[in-house]
């Protein structure tokens, strides 16, 4: 997979296991701050992505653009949010529901599976990292674990 934009990968603290979105928040496996979301504005660092999004009964749809202009989205494959698809800056994703288990969710690139997504037990989502995640630029991996949070995890909106 080619990545036009330059910038830091998922894994460039070399942070593999597990990451948690505790509320607006995402921590490393490690336990430190890689994102946040405040009034519908993702900061990675130093980057802002200002996100929208609506969800329905059976669809999803989510929009982010950067200061830059670049462009990040992710939309319902089909007729429900089992199967997601999302194109962040021309890098595509499918982000699909395993079969049984309806809140957990796989993320892969065109090469293979980058994370696994799930709410957990204490009102968390846990983001189960894979090594091939490396070759994910930061931003696109943030953007898609958010759109998870959003889609599968319990109403976070209503806590910023």
């Amino acid at each position: 997979m080619t990545h036009h934009r330059p910038q830091t990968h998922a894994s460039a603290t070399g942070q593999f296991g597990t990451w948690v979105w505790n509320n607006a928040e995402l921590f490393d496996s490690n336990g430190s701050l890689i994102a946040m979301v405040c009034a519908d504005v993702i900061c990675i660092g130093p980057e802002r992505l200002l996100c929208e999004s609506v969800s329905g009964r059976f669809r999803f749809r989510c929009r982010a653009t950067s200061g830059g202009g670049e462009v990040f989205t992710i939309s319902s494959h089909g007729l429900t949010s089992a199967s997601l698809v999302a194109d962040c800056c021309g890098n595509k994703y499918r982000l699909r529901r395993i079969p049984g288990i309806k809140t957990t969710r796989m993320i892969s690139d065109t090469d293979g599976d980058i994370a696994t997504v799930r709410p957990g037990a204490d009102g968390t989502m846990e983001v189960h990292v894979k090594p091939r995640v490396e070759t994910t630029p930061k931003t696109d991996f943030v953007f898609l674990t958010w759109a998870c949070v959003l889609v599968d995890g319990p109403d976070q909106r209503q806590l910023f």
